[in-house]
């Protein structure tokens, strides 16, 4: 059994490189064919507060509207990104693959996280490219669609969750899940959800694959001054409802403005909202966390840098 191990800083950095060339490639296909992504995330607060990756962080995330999203894939997978460098790792690319968004990994390299090492799944080091759809602007077909995504994310995750399980529960639920495939689940579930829209534009945008972030208050304000930093939060960030046990979601218009900034030596796009968005994720996003706290959180059983080390 592949032993679990902590990144060092100096792994880290030639990690955080490599990602950064991956970004560069898909950054320029982007600009080229005028489609526009925003740096998310980890990587937005990168962006905003360190001109670049946060030290301590191991990944890269962008996101695009469904439309910019599908159109990059499609580009990025007939010859606009080198097929002998990158590989465009999709549920159709890869029949191991359980994510509805794709990774872009550097071919020659390998990295598998603690806990995923009996996946039957390319490997290298990759970035993550997120589609955005839109979700429902009835509260009660949003509703159904967070439910069905919220049990499209159980099957995708099932896997993981098996091999993990504690309980009886966790065993039957998880093994079930894992019947059949997973292919054709992710796919029927994604189209189910996006079908409930009819068709139509709506106000807000989200991954069906992820979950949302959770309306929290930094907890060193206090119940009354962090209720008041939600309330003020969420008036300016046009969020919309509230829905079930998920968060409210991002309004579509902010993945449609951007402009670019500093990130590493190269200039990404950002989202114009960012200070929005930072402060509904982290509250004061400028402030850096305590120094016990600023730790890679993902271990690995494998890292190989190949013709890059």
């Amino acid at each position: 059994m592949a032993q679990e191990q902590q990144i060092t800083p100096q792994q880290l950095r030639k990690m955080q490189l490599l990602q950064l060339d991956i970004l560069k490639a898909v950054d320029g296909v982007c600009r080229k064919h005028g489609l526009k992504y925003t740096l998310c995330g980890g990587s937005l607060l990168g962006a905003v507060r360190h001109q670049g990756f946060i030290p301590w962080d191991d990944d890269i995330d962008i996101t695009l509207l469904r439309k910019d999203y599908d159109r990059l894939i499609s580009l990025c997978t007939s010859g606009e990104l080198d097929p002998a460098k990158y590989f465009v790792q999709t549920i159709d690319s890869d029949p191991g693959y359980r994510m509805t968004y794709a990774h872009v990994l550097l071919n020659g390299t390998k990295y598998i996280r603690a806990g995923q090492e009996h996946l039957k799944v390319r490997t290298g080091i990759f970035i993550d490219i997120i589609p955005r759809d839109d979700i429902s602007d009835n509260p009660r077909i949003a509703k159904l669609q967070n439910d069905l995504s919220y049990v499209m994310r159980k099957s995708i995750h099932a896997p993981v969750g098996f091999k993990n399980r504690k309980t009886i529960k966790e065993f039957i639920g998880y093994g079930l899940l894992m019947l059949g495939g997973s292919k054709w689940k992710t796919k029927l579930l994604e189209k189910m959800i996006i079908g409930l829209n009819f068709g139509k534009e709506t106000k807000r945008a989200v991954c069906w694959g992820l979950m949302d972030a959770k309306e929290k208050a930094p907890k060193e304000l206090g119940k009354k001054a962090g209720k008041e930093h939600l309330d003020s939060v969420q008036a300016i960030v046009q969020e919309g409802i509230r829905t079930g046990r998920f968060s409210a979601h991002i309004g579509r218009n902010v993945f449609c403005e951007v402009h670019d900034a500093p990130f590493e030596d190269m200039q990404a796009m950002v989202m114009d909202a960012y200070d929005q968005w930072l402060a509904f994720s982290y509250g004061d996003y400028m402030k850096l966390p305590p120094e016990e706290k600023r730790v890679i959180h993902q271990t690995f059983s494998t890292l190989d840098f190949g013709v890059y080390e």
